[in-house]
């Protein structure tokens, strides 16, 4: 499955912008000179250890040193600070991935200056990454109250709007912002891969062809054209782009976007297989090590994407008639990932081996996830046989959706209250490793419990790989089994 969410070009924070410091830059330019002659001497028989390789130098070029600090993110902010003083307090957190005590510092900055030029843009980006939506909405729409032309505001006010599945209006609003600068190149981009999304071909070739002349070497644009072009009947059109993107960005997310589109059309699937075995390939590799002393975010998007890939992988099998594979790797995304796309899969799966009742079952879960697609809708329709019948059954397969996700835990603890927690799964799908977050001290004990309990997520590719999930436990006084609830994989975005 691919997952059509806002592009995010730039790291941009209102007027702050990250770059590199000179000798991150000149360290980064001969890495790939040396890259470069390389390639034109590693075999092709050692081409696979050769890409490992580049994976590696990247990830210690972003190894962070993580210190631990017993200050609270609730200390009382200094009366005398200055709203500008607040402001780079609060980008910095921002640039740290410390988006609570982001939010909480640009609320007093705009409690103490109102108008403050860019501010609510940034207090916004906060909200969006706590999962805030509306609170992010109503953000990005003061800053652009403040400032109609502001060069963020509405492109950002777009992209909420898109997660909150407001379409036409995130659709208006990225047009809006092309009012203000026709050049606006996450506001192209942003159209043009809603446009997409939403199956509306050849409206979003136009933006997306922009997209790509304003920046050639974006991967990701190059993806999404060929998409288009292959969704508008110009085959060789889509498969040059996607040949584009490859060389521009061999990695998984590259790979697995252009075989499952390539699977979805059922053209070139030996080609969308290699790809599809490439992008898991890697992931499990790049997951292998994951340790949750020195978790990254890119440790948590690589579980998503992980579970993204063997979707596609499993589609692929499905549309070359290996229903054991098939069923293998959709299961365990479904598993880890609860998207409407892999039970509108699994729903397939079983109503073509005849499972009727099954296939029904997934086809209502579909229909009720999150981001549920069109497709999905009418499947769960054409299986439940009625719009009424389909009404009925909704609000049940949405609590049997947020039901899945929660777990008995026995545990010994001293008090009552809630924890959230990281859990490293092995290869067999238990938990290998636990790691206290943030709640209640009392439950930090549960710790050591949760490591030895077998909540299984089994994962078809081998023992060694790895993933990461959060989980929030509560526990009752003088109780000793807790529950455990794994929160949504698509809103562990902090760590």
């Amino acid at each position: 499955m691919t997952l059509p969410v806002p592009v995010k070009l730039s790291r941009e924070y209102g007027s702050y912008s990250s770059k590199y410091s000179l000798d991150e830059a000149t360290n980064t330019v001969a890495i790939e000179r040396t890259f470069k002659f390389l390639d034109n001497q590693v075999p092709y028989s050692k081409r696979g250890d050769y890409t490992a390789f580049q994976r590696g130098i990247a990830a210690d070029e972003q190894q962070r040193v993580h210190v631990q600090t017993k200050a609270s993110e609730n200390a009382a902010i200094p009366a005398n600070m200055k709203p500008d003083d607040l402001n780079q307090a609060a980008v910095n957190a921002l640039q740290h991935d410390n988006p609570r005590e982001a939010a909480r510092l640009f609320e007093r900055v705009v409690e103490l200056e109102p108008k403050h030029q860019s501010a609510w843009n940034n207090l916004g980006l906060a909200y969006m990454q706590l999962g805030q939506n509306d609170k992010a909405e109503k953000a990005y729409r003061k800053q652009a109250e403040i400032n109609p032309y502001d060069e963020y505001a509405h492109s950002n006010l777009g992209r909420v709007l898109w997660v909150k599945e407001d379409y036409e209006g995130a659709i208006a609003a990225f047009k809006k912002q092309l009012e203000v600068n026709p050049l606006d190149k996450m506001a192209h981009a942003n159209l043009g891969g809603l446009l997409l999304a939403r199956k509306r071909y050849a409206e979003a070739v136009p933006e997306l062809e922009t997209t790509v002349s304003l920046i050639p070497d974006a991967a990701g644009v190059r993806t999404q054209l060929g998409t288009a072009y292959l969704n508008t009947g110009e085959e060789k059109k889509a498969m040059a782009e996607y040949q584009k993107a490859v060389e521009i960005s061999p990695s998984p997310g590259t790979w697995n976007d252009i075989a499952y589109e390539l699977t979805e059309k059922g053209v070139q699937l030996d080609r969308a297989r290699s790809y599809a075995e490439s992008a898991v390939n890697a992931l499990s590799a790049d997951l292998r090590n994951v340790e949750l002393d020195h978790l990254s975010l890119q440790d948590l998007a690589n579980t998503s994407s992980l579970a993204a890939a063997w979707d596609t992988l499993g589609w692929v099998y499905y549309k070359q008639n290996d229903m054991p594979k098939a069923m293998s790797f959709i299961e365990a995304a479904w598993r880890v990932a609860q998207h409407s796309d892999i039970a509108d899969h699994l729903g397939t799966l079983y109503e073509k081996q005849g499972k009727t009742a099954e296939a029904k079952h997934y086809f209502t879960l579909a229909a009720a996830g999150r981001n549920a697609t069109q497709e999905a809708h009418e499947h769960a329709l054409k299986a439940l046989g009625s719009q009424s019948a389909l009404t009925s059954a909704l609000p049940g397969a949405k609590a049997e959706l947020d039901k899945m996700r929660e777990k008995p835990v026995i545990a010994s603890v001293a008090k009552s209250g809630t924890a959230d927690f990281f859990l490293l799964f092995d290869g067999s799908g238990k938990v290998a490793a636990a790691k206290y977050v943030r709640g209640d001290d009392g439950l930090k004990a549960v710790e050591s419990s949760l490591s030895k309990s077998q909540i299984s997520t089994l994962m078809p590719d081998g023992p060694s790989t790895k993933i990461v999930r959060r989980a929030s436990v509560s526990c009752g006084s003088g109780k000793a089994q807790c529950s455990l609830t794994m929160v949504p994989i698509e809103e562990t975005n902090t760590l």
